[in-house]
């Protein structure tokens, strides 16, 4: 099944677009649900079955782990309001969207059995999960927002009830802001008592990232919806951590949940590089000054030691080291030999990686924030 999902992952706007033009045509009533353009709609679409089939033998018998993976998902599509039956109905059109490619009869049949096994585990999970009274998706309202600099916010929420996830976890999101379309953002903080959430998010000029940063006009008492927390971060422990912007917040709910954990006297493995382009940008310095306090190494590294004049940052850093390399100014201080886990915005976590491994890195886990590249590993 490795040769149609290349097809897959090469074709997967064609693809996704095929899929939903038909399943739209056939049932016009769930077009409300999704974002008004159809390239904002179910991005994951291809890259998700492209996975899945990765992990089919010829015959298209998938993995435990691969139906264990796809259980978990149909559990979080319950957030769109679809009856579990709904998945049985789209895996139709997910098997006519391979008219798009020459598939021999034998690999039709293969790809038909795997999209079915699919389908079936989603819809039992979700079933499952409406008998077990599982909530099919939380709101929360937005109950405090700071503007650290104009290309940042933290916000604050809380939900009704507390909210079971691991730190390090996200959630796909959506608000009335960015019209049916779903983002994926990280929590910033681990879970608490009080049912608040925590979320870090900043502008970006494109794909996914352009919507969340969308999220930055978020106002007091606007109401947003989550589907279930999502990943596993880190999926093994590291030895350093380089997160760039606000992939800093996916490592510090990591960090925080380990001093909650130990009752504030966490034994350190991993040492911590936050990069931003200048010392304004570095948002949350307060809560880095006081995990450093408790024995972290976390450096602060800059491209620069001037903030652009336009950034308006509420305060500068302190103590940032500034490189025009922060991979280099990383390897120079720990060697090639550990394990890195690199975070935030795609570009800079495939450049950082491409660089580590080219100077003899060979252990390095990614987390690039990027649609549907959840579905890479």
């Amino acid at each position: 099944m490795k040769n149609l999902a290349e097809l897959l992952r090469a074709n997967a706007d064609s693809y996704r677009e095929k899929v939903h033009q038909e399943f739209f045509l056939d049932h016009p009533e769930a077009r409300q649900i999704f974002s008004l353009s159809m390239k904002s709609t179910h991005l994951e679409l291809a890259g998700g079955l492209a996975w899945f089939l990765e992990r089919c033998d010829h015959w298209g018998t998938p993995s435990p782990a691969a139906l264990e993976r796809v259980r978990r998902l149909g559990v979080d599509h319950r957030r769109h309001g679809f009856p579990p039956e709904t998945y049985a109905q789209f895996a139709t059109y997910l098997i006519r969207g391979l008219d798009l490619f020459d598939l021999s009869p034998s690999d039709r049949v293969s790809a038909e059995k795997a999209v079915g096994m699919a389908s079936a585990a989603m819809r039992e999970a979700a079933t499952e999960a409406d008998k077990a009274g599982v909530a099919p998706a939380h709101q929360a309202r937005v109950i405090e927002v700071d503007h650290p600099n104009r290309e940042t916010a933290t916000i604050r929420l809380e939900t009704a009830m507390p909210l079971a996830y691991h730190p390090g976890q996200y959630f796909s999101v959506t608000t009335s802001l960015i019209q049916g379309r779903w983002v994926h953002l990280a929590a910033a903080a681990p879970p608490n008592l009080a049912g608040q959430l925590e979320f870090h998010v900043q502008a970006s000029a494109s794909g996914e990232m352009e919507a969340a940063g969308v999220l930055k006009r978020a106002k007091l008492g606007d109401s947003w919806t989550f589907g279930e927390p999502r990943g596993t971060f880190p999926r093994a422990a590291a030895d350093v951590f380089l997160c760039f912007g606000t992939g800093w917040a996916m490592v510090r709910s990591h960090l925080v949940g380990l001093v909650d954990a130990t009752a504030g006297q966490p034994k350190w493995t991993s040492a911590v590089y936050a990069h931003a382009l200048s010392p304004g940008q570095h948002y949350d310095a307060a809560t880095q000054d006081n995990l450093s306090r408790l024995g972290l190494s976390l450096t602060r590294l800059v491209g620069s030691n001037t903030d652009p004049w336009l950034l308006g940052a509420k305060g500068q850093a302190p103590s940032c080291t500034v490189t025009d390399n922060p991979v280099a100014t990383v390897i120079e201080r720990e060697g090639t030999g550990k394990r890195f886990v690199l975070v935030g915005p795609a570009a800079q976590v495939d450049k950082a990686a491409a660089q580590l491994k080219a100077a003899g890195a060979t252990d390095v886990e990614t987390h690039p924030w990027a649609t549907g590249r959840a579905w890479n590993h």
